[in-house]
């Protein structure tokens, strides 16, 4: 009877680790009440991890828009200083 329990309560943990590899634990509140406190905790704090993952490779990708929006009027500050130089040179 308590090897049966053991295995019910490994089976369930299993159920609720294969929900939360795929996203859905934290939008079903009512199944994360069922873990036992500590396990509770991790998941909120799994959250909030992934939140601030999410937050930076947002921001990664806005530098990288703002990098190469730089180099772009860099590149064309370039074509016309060159430009103004020649037009200088032919005078």
């Amino acid at each position: 009877m308590k090897l049966q329990s053991e295995i019910d309560g490994q089976q369930t943990l299993n159920r609720f680790l294969h929900c939360a590899l795929h996203g859905a634990l934290l939008s079903h509140p009512c199944l994360l009440s069922l873990l036992p406190p500590q396990v509770q905790v991790l998941f909120s704090e799994l959250a909030m991890v992934e939140e601030e993952i999410s937050r930076l490779e947002r921001k990664v990708e806005e530098l990288k828009l703002r990098l190469y929006q730089e180099r772009e009027h860099t590149k064309e500050w370039e074509v016309q200083r060159r430009q103004g130089q020649q037009n200088h040179l032919l005078c």
